[in-house]
């Protein structure tokens, strides 16, 4: 990543997250809109208040040496040398917190209609079908997110996450799926960030308990929504490219079928996240040996079986496609919504208009969510992420690759109607992990930079406090 594009990056997250943006959405129609602009005041609000009790206890607690010293104790406690329990450590807590919030808040069930919809679609793949028999009334009934075809009812979300719910519904435990998945991706998160953050194991630690965490991944993993699978498959993917320099070179073809198998599920699942995953697997590909792309069979060959691996999902995909909808690059949101629901400024399925305006406003609202919401604190994550990009004199290749990936989906989302912060900003949920990295890079270079002034701080605020 050059520094005019890491630069260009950072300005365009300080914007997001330090100015109104949602309020470009005031003359716009649809119920996105009206939420969008309800939660884009809240997070503002929130964001203002957070930053001014942070600095206000910033300051009390600064103005007296012993607590600083006790509380730098702590978080080195905490945040001390790395040992090879942390990815059990986060598996745990990933699971206890999205089993916890899937019985507690939600009574085991889901929450929105697509978790409704694919949990249908799963129990239709344990009966041993894919499709729901059109009732004998069929011009009074309708069902909402799934897709009519000549031989029924079929979800119109790709296949992939309700077949691991039929899975787990065939096993007796479909309520584990999510949760397990959770659990899996805060164990991968830790060992993928441990590989690219190998130089501060503050950021590896910190990244790993958000991942594990975070609301905007628990929630998902708790509510049967098909983000949870689309995580571990894309730090899967991602873990198996980074294993490829460490691998003797008769070993490298099973980094590249693991990692291009499971982008081939990832895009038998969310499609569109699949692409975020491939551009942060082949930046993964161009720098791991080198500079540069390398002339070596080893990354080649690396290559070739990730391509191999991918064919099998993506081909199953595109004939279930086909046998559904009609043609193998139908999905079932196009035959579900109508052709509004494609990329493009247009009008959209729900007859509100969705322009240049509208991409900005909604776009810049989910980046100052995702900020606001990754760690279930009111500071302005966003804010600090695109300043540390924007003003570090030189970052690693783990910072630039979470930045690619991180931001890959919200830039192809800017030309997709789509957008909505039911249980967060979800539709970066597929993310999260390079923004928890981004937030704990952030968070660490703050920490450094204002442990080189808090001696002087201190002493001014001694000389002019009361204390």
């Amino acid at each position: 990543m050059t520094r005019s594009i890491r630069q260009t990056a950072g300005l365009a997250l300080v914007v997001a997250g330090s100015a109104p943006l949602y309020l470009l959405l005031q003359r716009s129609g649809g119920p996105a809109a009206a939420q969008f602009l309800a939660a884009g005041a809240e997070l503002w609000r929130a964001s203002l208040v957070g930053t001014a009790v942070v600095l206000a206890v910033a300051v009390v607690l600064g103005a007296s040496a012993p607590v600083p010293r006790l509380l730098e104790g702590s978080v080195d406690r905490l945040l001390g040398p790395g040992d090879r329990r942390l990815p059990l450590v986060a598996a745990l807590a990933a699971f206890a917190a999205a089993w916890v919030f899937s019985h507690a808040a939600l009574g085991g069930g889901p929450y929105l209609v697509d978790g409704m919809s694919q949990l249908l679609q799963a129990r239709l793949f344990s009966a041993g079908t894919s499709v729901l028999a059109p009732e004998p009334s069929i011009a009074f009934s309708h069902y909402q997110y799934l897709a009519r075809t000549d031989a029924g009812w079929s979800s119109q979300y790709p296949p992939g996450f309700p077949g691991l719910l039929a899975l787990g519904m065939l096993a007796g435990a479909v309520s584990l799926v999510g949760p397990l998945l959770h659990a899996g991706s805060a164990a991968l998160a830790a060992l993928c960030a441990r590989r690219l953050f190998s130089h501060d194991v503050r950021v590896v630690r910190v990244s790993t308990m958000v991942v594990a965490l975070s609301p905007v991944l628990v929630a998902p993993a708790g509510a049967y929504m098909n983000h949870t699978a689309t995580v571990f498959l894309a730090l899967a993917a991602l873990f198996a490219m980074l294993q490829t320099p460490n691998l003797p070179t008769r070993h490298v073809w099973l980094s590249g079928l693991v990692a291009g198998v499971a982008v081939g599920l990832l895009a038998a699942t969310r499609p569109l996240s699949a692409v975020a995953a491939a551009l942060a697997c082949g930046w993964v590909w161009w720098w791991g040996a080198g500079d540069g792309p390398s002339t070596d069979g080893r990354r080649s060959s690396a290559v070739v079986w990730a391509a191999v691996g991918a064919l099998g999902p993506t081909t199953a995909l595109l004939a279930y496609n086909r046998a559904h909808f009609g043609a193998p690059l139908t999905f079932g949101y196009e035959v579900a919504q109508g052709p509004g629901h494609g990329f493009g400024f247009h009008i959209d399925p729900w007859g509100a208009a969705y322009g240049f305006r509208e991409a900005v406003g909604y776009t810049a609202t989910e980046l100052a969510a995702m900020g606001g919401e990754l760690a279930g604190v009111p500071l302005p994550l966003t804010l600090l992420m695109g300043l540390a990009l924007l003003l570090a004199g030189r970052v690693g290749r783990g910072v630039a690759l979470a930045a690619i990936w991180a931001l890959s989906l919200p830039a192809m989302g800017f030309f997709y109607w789509h957008h909505d912060l039911s249980m967060g900003p979800r539709l970066l949920a597929d993310v999260a992990p390079a923004w928890a990295w981004l937030a704990a890079f952030a968070l660490v270079r703050l920490h450094d930079a204002l442990g080189r002034r808090r001696t002087t701080a201190i002493a001014w605020l001694r000389r002019g406090l009361p204390w």
